[in-house]
């Protein structure tokens, strides 16, 4: 799992830009594989911006260890502030395809590995998960594929097929829904899609990335840091 995300400069109050961003998107981590990590091992500083006066790391490389019932699982989590290229996305990689999700309406579509059967990646076309790379538009195939490629490797997708795309846009500002999410539940309307329980789980998560990168190294979670 990666992501690329410019960010900006922390002084004061709060955990720095890897919390402020990881809060939304570590969240995921858990969510999907629907446990908590077992260590984080970290590592930044403040580089960019370290003329500035500000207090926490604005450049840092994170990687989480999970213990789940299919095996253990690594995710690593990126924050680049001198640079915004590749925009901000999650990435879920398997042995049969790789899923990369955003809230940026140009990303958002899956790649099967060569060896993976595309008789079984047509179910999820069939239920409508996917669209398969003949359903894309002419500007799709465009996007999917770069102008110019020089590489001994390509990336996936780039010279093997087309990738499946995700029929799911945000057609909405891409704060909006939770924001319409948490009035509605305020006036009774709505439960909150992101409970206060979670939301400690998360805050525990992220957090104990400064833990790690100020020991210089891997620190392990334990049940209590997660008891409210």
């Amino acid at each position: 799992m990666h992501q690329f995300r410019n960010g900006r400069g922390y002084k004061g109050l709060g955990g720095g830009p890897v919390v402020d961003l990881g809060s939304q998107q570590i969240d995921v981590y858990n969510w999907l594989l629907g446990t908590r990590p077992r260590s984080v091992l970290a590592g930044g500083r403040s580089g960019y911006f370290r003329n500035e006066g500000f207090e926490w790391p604005d450049t840092v490389m994170v990687i989480y260890e999970y213990d789940t019932p299919h095996g253990p699982v690594i995710a690593s989590y990126q924050v680049l502030s001198a640079n915004s290229s590749f925009r901000h996305f999650e990435a879920f990689k398997g042995d049969e395809g790789t899923l990369v999700i955003s809230d940026d309406r140009l990303l958002g579509e899956a790649y099967r590995e060569p060896g993976a059967d595309s008789g079984s990646w047509a179910q999820w076309v069939e239920k409508g998960y996917l669209k398969s790379p003949g359903e894309l538009s002419v500007i799709e195939k465009e996007l999917a594929l770069p102008m110019y490629l020089v590489a001994e490797t390509p990336p996936p997708g780039v010279s093997r097929e087309l990738p499946y795309k995700l029929p799911v846009t945000l057609d909405k500002p891409r704060h909006q829904p939770h924001l319409e999410n948490f009035f509605d539940a305020i006036r009774g309307r709505a439960k909150l899609n992101c409970s206060a329980e979670v939301g400690y789980e998360t805050a525990v998560t992220v957090l104990k990335i400064n833990d790690a990168i100020e020991a210089g190294g891997k620190v392990e979670f334990k049940p209590a840091d997660f008891a409210a």
